[in-house]
């Protein structure tokens, strides 16, 4: 059975989107699971340095979820372009 995609009501602050390119995960109960996104970007001395963009909470039922969807929207998204390519 498919369900229906809720819309998403995202405010005017968010429109721009922040950008990540690394994350650590975290687990502080059986309940909930951390996300942290950051970017990479130089800092003192030439070292990289993570500055975190956002910060989200979620169940374990849902980060599983959110898997399966990052995974088949990845494979969307490198058929599209990898077809694009040849």
């Amino acid at each position: 059975m498919s369900v229906e995609p809720l819309p998403v009501d995202v405010p005017p602050a968010w429109h721009a989107a922040v950008y990540a390119d690394n994350t650590f995960v975290s687990s502080e109960s059986e309940h909930d699971l951390t996300l942290d996104l950051s970017q990479l970007v130089p800092g003192p001395d030439h070292r990289t340095v993570a500055v975190g963009v956002a910060r989200v909470k979620m169940t374990p039922s849902f980060a599983g979820e959110l898997l399966r969807m990052l995974s088949a929207q990845l494979d969307a998204h490198e058929r599209r372009f990898e077809a694009e390519a040849e």
